[in-house]
């Protein structure tokens, strides 16, 4: 289960060239998406309880996701060094 959710990711992760935080999406917004997003493909999570428990395991490994993603999207503020 967890080998084919990693592959999903990973397919989600490789058509995430845009913008992801474009409009004011935060990062918890783009987890909560991809979780809900993986989850939701699961045939396991036919209830609303099996899905946000579904939700609530995928959603680590989507913060940790996102919070690349934002920081790939961030300009990294540069630094300059002055020697005297």
């Amino acid at each position: 289960k967890d080998i084919n959710h990693f592959s999903q990711l990973k397919k989600v992760r490789s058509t995430m060239s845009y913008n992801v935080f474009s409009g004011g999406r935060t990062k918890e917004s783009v987890a909560y998406d991809l979780a809900l997003a993986l989850a939701a493909k699961e045939p396991s999570s036919s209830t609303p309880g099996a899905l946000i428990e579904r939700i609530a395991d995928l959603l680590p490994e989507c913060r940790s996701v996102a919070e690349s993603k934002f920081n790939a999207e961030v300009l990294s503020p540069f630094t300059l060094t002055i020697s005297c």
